[in-house]
């Protein structure tokens, strides 16, 4: 199914108060938008889940399970490569 477009504009570089202002300003750094430490990152493990990082990209948690078995119903292998807030480097 189709997911839902986010938005996200920053008026000031405030402390991220939300997940999609807090992965915009990671965004941001990575592709050399922003230099590091260039934006305050103040409390983002604070406003990050912690997410399934997989071989189909990133899956909340709650949805894990019903992902595996609907992979598994299908022949597919779902793969877990880390449960963090970010993904192996």
């Amino acid at each position: 199914g189709s997911k839902p477009a986010v938005a996200v504009a920053l008026r000031a570089d405030s402390d991220p108060a939300s997940v999609p202002a807090a992965y915009l300003k990671l965004h941001l750094i990575s592709h050399r938008l922003v230099k590091p430490h260039g934006t305050s990152l103040n409390g983002i493990f604070g406003v990050l889940p912690n997410i399934a990082w997989t071989n189909e990209g990133a899956i909340d948690l709650a949805e894990l399970p019903q992902r595996q078995f609907s992979a598994r119903t299908q022949g597919r292998r779902l793969e877990v490569t880390c449960v963090d807030k970010f993904p192996k480097m």
